[in-house]
């Protein structure tokens, strides 16, 4: 299986660590008129002279990062911000595409109406890209993905709920063992749900997942993934990034 190379830096100045990463095949991993044949995962030195008056990096910052607009105290949008540059670093390493942490957390941070020059939100960004860099080198992580040919990223999902009410919602990650070609229509026969969960709980996590409803949630994307795939044997799993373990969910 091809692979590509994952570069994670701090942003205080510490070595990155670059984190090698299975591409499954039909994954397109990158646009050459964007990258210009250079990795894609690699993020490229920003020490060159600009003219530009514009902040370069700010300037440059795409619409493919998903962020969340938070209100509440300055903690909860900080907390907020390092769950969701963790989602968005694991789902730019499902799809093997380009994953730029600065040019992420600034449009993260702008999001959230917090200010990326603040020190505390600087050592958010540390604990976020050590959180990701935990994650993709934990064997949980890499015996979960090992496991299926098939991986998806942020599927989104309609679902009715207990009260036959009409939800939408998003698959963090979902896994299957039909063929890796993205364009394949093969039903799959084995199917495992995953829900990534960004905080750390000391508690037990069975208890955690149940008592937040996190069972629930998964246990309705089943329900909707069966009329799709009425024959699939369909599983699913709570994915705690800190550490990197999980809860199976009953279905």
């Amino acid at each position: 299986m091809p692979s590509v190379i994952l570069t994670l830096s701090h942003a205080k100045g510490k070595d990155p660590l670059p984190v090698t990463l299975p591409v499954p095949f039909g994954v397109r991993i990158l646009v050459a008129s964007r990258f210009s044949g250079k990795n894609p995962l690699t993020k490229a030195p920003t020490n060159s002279p600009t003219k530009s008056t514009t902040t370069p990096h700010r300037a440059n910052v795409t619409d493919e990062v998903p962020v969340v607009a938070s209100s509440g105290s300055h903690h909860g949008r900080v907390a907020a911000a390092i769950g969701t540059m963790v989602h968005s670093g694991l789902e730019h390493a499902i799809r093997g595409i380009a994953f730029h942490p600065q040019e992420t957390w600034l449009r993260i941070c702008d999001a959230n109406l917090i200010d990326d020059r603040d020190a505390t939100v600087q050592e958010a960004l540390n604990s976020a890209l050590d959180q990701l860099r935990d994650v993709l080198e934990s064997k949980t992580w890499n015996d979960l993905i090992d496991r299926f040919p098939r991986r998806r990223a942020e599927v989104p999902v309609l679902f009715l709920d207990a009260r036959r009410n009409l939800h939408s919602g998003t698959i963090d990650l979902l896994l299957d063992n039909g063929n890796a070609n993205s364009d394949s229509t093969q039903a799959p026969s084995e199917v495992l749900i995953v829900d990534f969960k960004t905080s750390h709980v000391e508690d037990d996590l069975r208890d955690h997942a149940r008592e937040h409803g996190y069972f629930d949630q998964v246990a309705s994307y089943a329900e909707t993934l069966r009329t799709t795939w009425p024959d699939a044997k369909i599983a699913g799993c709570i994915f705690y990034t800190r550490p990197p373990q999980t809860v199976d969910v009953p279905l």
